[in-house]
């Protein structure tokens, strides 16, 4: 196993790092989506500094709520306001309840693996997988609820890809 490597794109260079690095700290969507036993996933939205400030869906489809500290660092990275979120399936949890700052969406698959079980959620127009322990049970239509670990989100602009956070 190599303690470094190197992610090419059609023969173009794009990152080099440990494993580690180059998962946890993608430099654009296509190192993103590329590294990663479940593809990440990638949602458009509209940053948003109301009252509570927050990462928007497509026509409001969901609703984020993030800190003003994390507003404030996207804020200083970038003057867009639509940006695409990136989150891994792993750092996604799962809920039957309504929970503070938690996304509602319809299950739309189940895949039980085992060791692990893929849910694919229908928001919006938009399809999230989250990855959870083989005992949590849910059924095609039902309502879940996903909150998404805000210290591990990623956001890329949709212009040039490139990672803002």
């Amino acid at each position: 196993m190599a303690d470094r490597i190197a992610v090419l794109n059609a023969g173009v260079l794009q990152q080099i790092g440990t494993p580690e690095e180059i998962y946890d700290h993608p430099l654009n969507r296509f190192v993103a989506g590329f590294i990663g036993n479940i593809r990440m996933n990638f949602l458009q939205c509209v940053l948003r500094n109301d009252e509570v400030p927050s990462l928007d869906g497509r026509n409001g489809a969901w609703r984020l709520p993030i800190t003003a500290s994390l507003r404030d660092t996207i804020r200083s990275r970038t003057d867009a306001e639509a940006l695409i979120l990136g989150i891994r399936p792993e750092d996604l949890t799962l809920t039957t309840q309504p929970a503070e700052g938690a996304i509602e969406a319809e299950v739309y698959a189940v895949e039980p693996l085992g060791d692990r079980t893929i849910f694919d959620l229908r928001v919006g127009d938009d399809i999230v997988k989250v990855r959870t322990p083989p005992t949590f049970d849910a059924v095609p239509g039902s309502r879940l609820w996903f909150n998404a670990d805000r210290s591990r989100i990623h956001l890329f602009d949709p212009q040039t890809e490139l990672a803002i956070l």
